[in-house]
């Protein structure tokens, strides 16, 4: 099972090296688990990135420099390109680490026999309440055409894949998988211009009227495809 961890970033290079080694020290399967970070071509850290990354890539790491879209349309772009590599696609911030030794053995061990999975383990911030940290099969992002709503820019991504996945009885959490979130709302994490523009009152309010709208507009629709693909009888 080839799972590919995706990590939309932007001005933190520090955070990328940071990652990498956590990944490095925990993951399983280095021939069939791969972390992609995806950059901004106009990110003013560029070259910081370029410094860290180019020394860092190897057959498991690696990233993706594109145009900048906001980190829900960046993670979507890159979830489409790679689902047709991969068997399980996930999600990181730059300010997760990897925490369980063989994490990714033990994903490959829950989604195991499943038709369609969407897995979360304990960010050791929200823990069971929200998955800030995701994996999906890659199933979901054909039929979906997305890995998350694309009107959304940041929040509520989260939101989206506890309500799919309950609604369709595949979510599960498992918290042996800590997978930990260095927020600076659990003073883990220094406050910057990335979490002040992306958790500004009005940025949570764009998102919350647009993941309202997506609820009543198509999220019926998409469970009724996600449905009907497990069990074979979707038409397109």
């Amino acid at each position: 099972m080839k799972i590919l961890v995706i990590v939309p970033t932007r001005g933190r290079p520090e955070n990328a090296r940071d990652l990498i080694q956590t990944f490095r020290d925990t993951v399983f399967d280095r021939e069939l688990t791969d972390l992609k970070f995806v950059i901004d071509d106009d990110d003013p850290e560029i070259e910081g990135y370029r410094r860290v990354l180019d020394g860092n890539q190897d057959g498991n790491v690696s990233y993706d420099v594109s145009k900048r879209m906001r980190m829900g349309p960046t993670l979507n772009r890159a979830a489409v390109k790679y689902s047709h590599d991969y068997d399980v696609i996930g999600f990181l911030g730059d300010d997760h680490r990897f925490r369980t030794d063989e994490w990714d053995l033990a994903l490959v061990r829950s989604i195991a026999d499943s038709q369609a999975a969407i897995r979360y383990g304990d960010d050791l911030l929200q823990g069971e309440n929200l998955p800030t940290a995701v994996f999906l099969t890659s199933n979901i992002v054909k039929v979906l055409g997305y890995m998350a709503p694309p009107e959304l820019v940041h929040m509520y991504l989260d939101n989206f894949w506890k309500d799919f996945g309950s609604n369709l009885g595949i979510l599960k959490y498992e918290p042996e998988i800590v997978i930990e979130h260095m927020h600076f709302v659990n003073g883990k994490g220094m406050v910057d211009d990335q979490y002040l523009a992306l958790n500004s009152s009005e940025a949570m309010a764009y998102d919350a009227a647009e993941y309202q709208r997506y609820q009543e507009k198509r999220f019926q629709y998409d469970l009724l495809k996600m449905r009907a693909t497990l069990l074979g009888n979707w038409k397109g």
